[in-house]
């Protein structure tokens, strides 16, 4: 094991995983892997590793992380496209706890992984460029014991540790900078999910008419609202389409004004029918006459009825009350006369019979 490390050349630069099982401590090889260490760092510095999570576990073989879609199959790279891998023969996949670049066609981005064992099959193929330090690959062993795996992907823990951060506490490149900072890339994520999400529940959005001219309008003209009745069914002009109070109020208001006009010296004739109303109930009845008032107020009453149908209430009522007042006024003198030739009969009748 000794002459394992005193081949390895010597670390420059270092970095610490926050994972949700422990700090993992990192040494770099960057005077070997420098481009590689450089991409590592700068993405670190830019915070594109944070909250991701291990996709991939093999155990006793690797476990994976540097894709922010958590499936194996993005990256980045600060290139702007893949670059080639940086294979060192001082380095080698000799044991667990090696940090190396995953590489696809021989080429890098941003995932990475962590050696379990020793992979001796992966010489030549990626990019060694770290190793594991202190009694935090504990922290390592600990992380690759998820339990279950995946039914359908049988690499991919069903329950995945999460990698919070990837810190870097010693740069080795001085001329190193990020492209941007972490709160930058954090506003530019979140503007990317919100215009990228659904809406959900199939809710609409209100629209700002305050920008508009005809914003009043628009507020105004809102949909009603909840199940119809047949006054918002029907064509028909006596029914209200207004709300009880509304309607209430309203038809308070007008029969305050039309008793107001009924009061007022300019309608003396609705005063007269009115007050006439009564009065003609209890007219004497006629025993010569072909129909009693109550017959004739019983006729009455169905052409009031049959007129209401017809035209307005209060017409109607006008109309009933001028025609009941005018005709039992042309009888009332009937039953007097009557009287009086019963009388000159019976004075007849005594002088006959006298």
């Amino acid at each position: 094991m000794t002459s394992q490390y005193v081949t390895e050349p010597p670390t420059s630069g270092r970095i610490e995983l926050i994972t949700s099982k422990g700090v993992i401590e990192i040494e770099l090889f960057a005077r070997e892997t420098p481009r590689a260490c450089r991409n590592l760092l700068t993405l670190a510095l830019e915070g594109f590793y944070d909250h991701q999570i291990f996709h991939r576990l093999i155990p006793g073989f690797i476990i994976q992380s540097g894709d922010p879609s958590g499936t194996g199959d993005h990256g980045e790279s600060i290139y702007g496209e893949p670059f080639p891998i940086e294979p060192h023969s001082r380095l080698r996949f000799n044991r667990r706890g090696l940090l190396a670049m995953a590489a696809t066609d021989r080429a890098n981005e941003s995932q990475f992984f962590l050696t379990l064992d020793a992979t001796p099959e992966l010489q030549g193929k990626h990019t060694l460029m770290g190793r594991v330090v202190g009694k935090t690959i504990y922290n390592l062993v600990e992380l690759a014991q998820v339990g279950e795996m995946d039914a359908q992907k049988h690499d991919r823990p069903r329950y995945p540790p999460k990698l919070i951060e990837v810190r870097v506490v010693e740069n080795p490149f001085d001329d190193l900078q990020p492209r941007t900072t972490k709160a930058q890339r954090k506003q530019q994520e979140q503007m990317h999910k919100a215009d990228q999400a659904p809406n959900k529940g199939g809710k609409k959005k209100k629209k700002n008419t305050a920008l508009l001219s005809f914003g009043d309008q628009e507020e105004a003209e809102q949909p009603l609202r909840g199940p119809k009745s047949s006054h918002d069914l029907l064509a028909e002009p006596k029914l209200s389409k207004q709300p009880a109070s509304k309607s209430q109020s309203a038809s308070a208001s007008n029969g305050a004004s039309s008793s107001h006009q009924a009061q007022s010296p300019s309608a003396p004739a609705q005063s007269v029918e009115a007050s006439a109303l009564p009065s003609h109930r209890h007219a004497p009845e006629s025993p010569k006459s072909s129909s009693s008032p109550g017959s004739m107020l019983a006729q009455q009453r169905a052409k009031y009825a049959s007129a209401s149908r017809k035209a307005d209430s209060y017409a109607a009522l006008v109309d009933f009350q001028s025609r009941l007042r005018s005709k039992p006024s042309h009888q009332a003198h009937a039953p007097k006369k009557q009287v009086v030739e019963h009388q000159d009969d019976d004075e007849g009748a005594g002088e006959y019979g006298s």
